[in-house]
């Protein structure tokens, strides 16, 4: 894809810039809608990353000076969209391109709620994607029944840490009840986010830059549960984090980490952290 950047390009104007962002849109849609592409809307953009990135103990962009790859990332407002979001725009892989509706629609009574969650929900993707591909909460794996858990959950902490407690709790209205995005909010609820960090360091640690080499199911979803486990010293290293994610995986899918699978994870990484 061209990363050519010029100030209107692939169909879309540069609206405007943020510290760690570029945003883009039709030139029709944002002479029709100029006035929602206010500060609080895209100040959003920098105030939601700043938070995931202590969060997830990362960053793709350092904090001053320029972001990702001598570039901002990009937010395309994008029409092919329409109805959602998604990792990747028109200029590569390192941005999001979002319901252009999003930025006004109202959800659960707040304007601006699918803005909030679409934007953030991607860049945690982006984030991770950086690290490696083919996440068991991201990339479709039947474990899961294609569902994203752990963005999910991180749309309702974060958004709360970043100042915008209506949208969390919203967000935790609209995704509370899924038993995948609860398992995940029990773990950053009861340790913090301490064993996500340890999580995608160890994955680096380790060369994992593509999960799918490990089969699925149910490998490379013990190999995450294996790491998460010894990332929570508090909570023992014994049954707990499998039965509970067996226990929700019965729900999500019907699907189980079997008893060999779980062995195998352990004996491929006898300890994560080394």
């Amino acid at each position: 894809m061209t990363t050519d950047r010029s100030p209107s390009t692939n169909g879309f104007t540069l609206v405007t810039t943020t510290q760690f962002w570029n945003v883009w849109s039709t030139p029709a849609f944002h002479a029709q809608r100029a006035a929602d592409f206010d500060a609080p809307r895209m100040s959003w953009l920098d105030a939601s990353y700043r938070q995931l990135a202590e969060d997830l103990g990362f960053q793709l962009a350092p904090q001053r000076g320029k972001c990702y790859d001598g570039q901002r990332l990009d937010v395309v407002l994008d029409p092919a969209a329409q109805g959602g979001a998604h990792t990747g725009t028109a200029f590569g892989s390192h941005g999001v391109s979002v319901s252009p509706d999003a930025l006004y629609n109202v959800g659960y009574g707040i304007t601006g709620f699918w803005w909030s969650i679409l934007t953030m929900h991607e860049a945690v993707n982006v984030m991770t994607g950086s690290i490696a591909q083919g996440w068991v909460w991201a990339d479709g794996s039947p474990m899961w029944a294609g569902q994203s858990p752990f963005p999910n959950m991180c749309d309702i902490v974060v958004a709360g840490e970043a100042g915008r407690g209506d949208v969390s709790d919203a967000q935790l209205q609209r995704m509370g009840s899924d038993p995948g995005v609860g398992l995940f909010l029990w773990i950053q609820r009861t340790c913090g986010w301490a064993p996500y960090q340890r999580l995608f360091r160890w994955t680096r640690l380790h060369g994992i830059t593509d999960w799918h080499r490990f089969r699925e199911p149910s490998l490379r979803t013990a190999i995450l549960v294996w790491f998460l486990a010894c990332a929570t010293p508090e909570l023992g290293q014994g049954s707990l984090l499998l039965d509970r994610f067996n226990s929700a995986l019965k729900r999500i899918s019907g699907l189980q980490i079997s008893a060999s699978d779980y062995s195998q994870a352990q004996a491929l990484f006898p300890d994560p952290s080394q």
